[in-house]
C-alpha cells in the first residue's frame, strides 16, 4: 500500500472527483430507470438502493470486520441480477450482473491476496459500479426510445384497445 507524502494524513473517508462523479451516475441511475423503466429496471433500481444504504451503513459501523461484512452481503445483489438476466430480455441485465460479479470476486481477491491494495481493490469496484449504473441508464434509455410505456403508464389505468 502506498504510503501518504510526509505530513499528510491518509483519511478513510477522503472524497475525490472521480467519487463526486460515480455518485451523480449513481443518482441518475436510480431516477432514470425508476422513471423510465419498467418492472426489470424498477427492481433492479430497490436491490441497488438497498445495498447502497445497508452498504453504507455497515461500513461506517464500529464492528470489527464491518468492511468484509458489507463486501459479503454484496452477493445479494448480484444473486437477484442474475436471476433477472436469465429470466428478463433486457441486455443490459446481463453487462449489469457480470459487473456484480467482477465487483464480488475483486472483494474476494482483495481478502485471499492481502498485497492487493485496499485503494486498488476500490478503484476497481468503483469503476463496476458505475459501468453497472450506466448499463441501468442504457436500459431504460432504450426502453423509452423504442416507444415502450414506463411502469406506471401500464399500472393505474386500463389500457386502450387499438
Amino acid at each position: 500500500m502506498a504510503r501518504p507524502p510526509v505530513g499528510r494524513r491518509l483519511r478513510r473517508d477522503a472524497i475525490t472527483i472521480y467519487f463526486i462523479a460515480t455518485q451523480v451516475v449513481t443518482a441518475l441511475a436510480f431516477a432514470i430507470a425508476w422513471i423510465k423503466g419498467g418492472r426489470p429496471e424498477r427492481l433492479a433500481t430497490a436491490v441497488l438502493v438497498v445495498d447502497y444504504v445497508q452498504s453504507a451503513t455497515i461500513s461506517r459501523l464500529p464492528v470489527p470486520n464491518a468492511h468484509a461484512i458489507a463486501t459479503t452481503l454484496e452477493g445479494v445483489p448480484t444473486i437477484v441480477f442474475l436471476w433477472l438476466a436469465i429470466t428478463c430480455d433486457r441486455w443490459w441485465l446481463l453487462i449489469a450482473a457480470a459487473s456484480l460479479v467482477l465487483i464480488n470476486l475483486t472483494g474476494l481477491l482483495g481478502f485471499v491476496h492481502p498485497d492487493i491494495s485496499l485503494y486498488g481493490a476500490a478503484s476497481a469496484k468503483l469503476a463496476l459500479w458505475t459501468l453497472v449504473h450506466l448499463a441501468m441508464i442504457g436500459g431504460a434509455v432504450e426502453r423509452w426510445a423504442a416507444g415502450e410505456s414506463p411502469l406506471r403508464a401500464l399500472t393505474g389505468r386500463a389500457v386502450k384497445a387499438a
